[in-house]
């Protein structure tokens, strides 16, 4: 059975990082950390400081370092409005 998936849309004020469809997303919020499957709840987040992962269709896990934004998850789509975001390489998620 294939994993069901949800649209992710992550951006920043200069960039539009991602988009397109996932299979889970883990972010950094302010009440803690937040995972997200396909048919979560509706909910809003504010984002602070840390590691945001997600896992594409293809490929393997994205890491992310944020800074702060806010998280609005809707029916199978999830937005994300980063502050900052910046890629982190496998070798920096190892170490950390």
């Amino acid at each position: 059975m294939a994993e069901r998936t949800f649209y992710l849309e992550l951006a920043t004020p200069n960039d539009l990082i991602h988009q397109g469809e996932v299979t889970a997303l883990v972010v950094p919020a302010a009440e803690g950390f937040l995972g997200v499957l396909a048919g979560h709840a509706p909910l809003r987040a504010a984002l602070t400081m840390g590691r945001l992962r997600f896992d594409p269709i293809k490929g393997g896990p994205r890491w992310f370092e944020v800074i702060g934004g806010l998280l609005d998850v809707a029916r199978d789509r999830v937005t994300i409005l980063a502050d900052a975001a910046s890629p982190l390489v496998q070798a920096d998620v190892e170490k950390a």
